[in-house]
């Protein structure tokens, strides 16, 4: 990536998986590369040699990767990726590409240099083991899930859907609005919305927030947002149709593209809590 002046603004100190599988992966071959990513898998052949997957987030690929221990050893690294690199653990590796001998697989790194980035307590029990998840164990491990190539390809799939949204509108020379997610308005009638409130605070029951009053001075149904902290009610939008046409009443050709909240009591493919 560069500016205006042709300077180069964001260079990467390593070698996506991307660009080696999903490019032109027989033009690696001999090629020097330093890749970073978290162990698959791992194969071990008495305790000098090892096999690895390890993947990136760049693509739903893995890189196979190849360690002997009597080439790569540095100051005992490997001997601590030996005891250590199980699945889910960082590494950086440093080493050339070759052209592999099985049939499935054009190329695999013969790892010149292993550094631990971040390791995996052998103690306690990864959550994404090797195996087929069910969603609902994915639901119950939120912040794993997206180490699964289940999750993984979603997220790609979602984010393509995004940049061709964008690259469409973009192309014929509309302007993104990024319309409010707080709101105090029911943009398309439909009453049912995520109120958002600093009135419960801890410990505090529903029944316990203040009540409006009547002319009479005795309380009502309706709570009191006038301690709120907007002083009013607010809620998740429902949609940005409304805040967006008052920019296309000054820029003319505009789009929205953002999270809306529905609070309907359903749960089926066709109503979410959340959509874009």
């Amino acid at each position: 990536m560069k500016n205006s002046s042709g300077q180069r603004l964001f260079k990467r100190s390593r070698t996506v998986l991307k660009d080696i599988l999903e490019g032109d992966p027989e033009a690696f071959i001999g090629k020097l590369v330093t890749v970073c990513g978290w162990v698959q898998t791992m194969r071990e052949h008495t305790n000098t040699l090892a096999f690895f997957e390890l993947n990136d987030g760049s693509c739903c690929g893995n890189l196979q990767v190849l360690i002997k221990k009597e080439e790569a050893d540095e100051k005992g690294c490997l001997d601590e990726l030996f005891s250590r690199a199980k699945r889910g653990v960082s590494v950086r590796l440093e080493g050339k590409i070759v052209e592999s001998p099985k049939s499935e697989q054009k190329i695999e790194m013969i790892c010149k240099k292993a550094i631990i980035l971040g390791g995996v307590d052998r103690k306690a029990s990864y959550p994404m083991p090797k195996k087929r998840l069910s969603f609902e164990y994915l639901r119950a491990h939120q912040t794993w899930r997206i180490r699964t190539q289940t999750m993984r390809a979603v997220h790609n799939i979602r984010n393509q859907c995004a940049w061709a949204t964008h690259s469409f509108f973009q192309g014929l020379g509309f302007k993104y609005v990024h319309t409010p997610i707080l709101t105090e308005a029911d943009c398309e009638g439909a009453g049912e919305m995520f109120t958002v409130t600093t009135l419960l605070e801890e410990g505090i029951e529903i029944s316990e927030l203040p009540k409006e009053k009547d002319e009479d001075g005795f309380e009502t149904e309706r709570l009191d947002f006038s301690k709120d902290f907007f002083g009013k009610p607010v809620s998740l939008t429902v949609s940005g149709q409304l805040n967006v046409e008052t920019y296309a009443c000054a820029l003319s050709d505009v789009y929205t593209f953002g999270p809306t909240f529905r609070a309907e009591h359903s749960n089926t493919s066709r109503h979410l809590a959340e959509f874009w």
